[in-house]
Parts: structure tokens; sequence; C-alpha cells
């Protein structure tokens, strides 16, 4: 089966930009939407599709963990402490 996911960016062209991430077997990759714009994912079997706006400042951190794990990593680390 397949889903097609369609996003539509409606953020503050200054501050804001929409990453969709789109996570599968192969690993991740990144789309980048600014104000305005559009773009269609197709997920299938063993795909994750994630919408998010970001301040167009973490843009480097977020180039640098497109799959954002180092949140959970860090949320984690200061648990165990």
């Amino acid at each position: 089966m397949t889903t097609v996911v369609k996003v539509e960016a409606h953020c503050n062209p200054e501050t804001t930009e929409v990453h969709i991430t789109k996570t599968g077997v192969g690993g991740a990759q990144v789309t980048v939407l600014q104000d305005g714009e559009s773009a269609e994912e197709v997920c299938s079997d063993l795909e994750m599709i994630r919408v998010r706006e970001v301040p167009k400042a973490a843009k480097k951190a977020q180039d640098d963990d497109p799959a954002g794990d180092s949140e959970q990593k860090e949320k984690k680390t200061a648990e165990a402490s």
C-alpha cells in the first residue's frame, strides 16, 4: 500500500521554513519548503514522513541531524544523569 502526503507551507517567510523528512530503509531524505510552496511525498511500507516547522536559524543543526535523533539522545542522556 502507498499513501500520498501533500504539504503546503504557510509560515513566516522571514523566520520559518518547513522540513519534510522521509525516512526508510535507505536512510533519510529532507525536502525544505518556504512559505507558499508545496510538495507531495509518497509513503509506502517501512517508510515514515515527518513534517516540522523549523526556525531558519536552526537549519544548520537540522542538516547535521536530518532524522531529528539528537533531541531524543539528549533527553535520554539527561534522564540517565
